[in-house]
């Protein structure tokens, strides 16, 4: 359950900011699931057509975040780049960004995504299984790209940096849909439920 009021509360406490524009990535850094090395080897392919790219940042830890820093440094990346650790409350980073990406190979229902959507930040996602198809509404609510396709990432990127009326689209989609996973929507399956239980005994 996505409850956009409390989450507004928790992105309006005091955080410092990465300077600039930033793309947010916010997930743990294990490559079994969530597959950074395409998220930086899309990244790099975006810097290497618009220098004027925001920057990257992660945030997250997990027992990979060696291998990835070195490869962002391989990719040269090194000043590109933030690997921002783990963080208590990413939402006023969530809110911030110019876009939030996940590049896992698989999710369940991944939070991070209801929650960017609820704080109005665009969404890209891998139309990994299960979760990202149905909470971005197939697409209308963030850009789904195949799993592990860095050139797909990349491309995705570059549209949602240079298309604000595509942003803007995707954004007021998501801001609709993401009803459908708040309280009042879940209150109000509950008590259907609850009617259609009392019907049948």
């Amino acid at each position: 359950m996505i409850d956009p009021a409390a989450l507004r509360v928790r992105a309006d406490e005091p955080a410092e900011l990465p300077a600039g524009r930033f793309i947010a990535s916010v997930a743990r850094l294990d490559e079994g699931q969530k597959d950074h090395r395409t998220l930086l080897r899309a990244y790099a392919k975006v810097r290497a057509r618009r220098a004027d790219a925001p920057r990257l940042v992660l945030f997250g830890d997990g027992p990979d975040r060696g291998v990835l820093e070195a490869l962002a440094v391989e990719l040269g990346l090194r000043d590109a780049v933030q690997f921002a650790g783990f963080c208590a409350n990413p939402f006023p980073y969530v809110r911030a960004a110019d876009m939030l990406v996940l590049s896992s190979r698989y999710e369940g229902m991944p939070m991070v995504l209801g929650e960017a959507m609820a704080l109005g930040t665009p969404v890209i996602s891998t139309d990994c299984p299960t979760g990202p198809r149905d909470q971005l509404d197939g697409g209308r609510g963030g850009l789904l790209v195949p799993p592990g396709d860095a050139d797909a990432l990349a491309d995705a990127i570059e549209r949602m940096l240079s298309d604000d009326v595509l942003r803007a689209a995707l954004v007021a989609h998501a801001s609709r849909k993401i009803q459908s996973f708040g309280p009042h929507a879940a209150n109000a399956r509950m008590q259907a439920l609850a009617a259609q239980l009392l019907e049948s005994a």
